[in-house]
């Protein structure tokens, strides 16, 4: 294994644990906490993408597209399904309040 092996290897293991991280956000009853919480794991998936995306070594290429990008756009689709729920919760509070 080489040096960008262990790298990507690395990198792997921090993108499956945000992922385990998320599975267990129907858990959390602070929405605003989960947005912040995948605008943190999106940001910080965008660095290692910038980084990757400058290497000349196409084992980072093939990261990058098997498993970062798929990432990122998993974390934008989690960012569209909190950001509903807020908006629906946000909802039914104003509305039992008027009532």
């Amino acid at each position: 294994m080489d040096a960008a092996d262990e790298k990507i290897e690395q990198y792997r293991s921090e993108i499956i644990g945000y992922l385990k991280e998320c599975y267990g956000f129907h858990e959390c009853d602070d929405i605003k906490e989960i947005l912040r919480t995948i605008s943190a794991y999106r940001a910080r998936a965008s660095i290692l993408r910038q980084g990757i995306i400058k290497s000349p070594n196409p084992k980072f290429n093939r990261f990058r597209l098997d498993s970062l990008d798929p990432f990122l756009a998993e974390m934008t689709e989690q960012f569209k399904i909190w950001s509903r729920i807020s908006s629906v919760e946000q909802f039914e509070w104003e509305t039992t309040t008027k009532g």
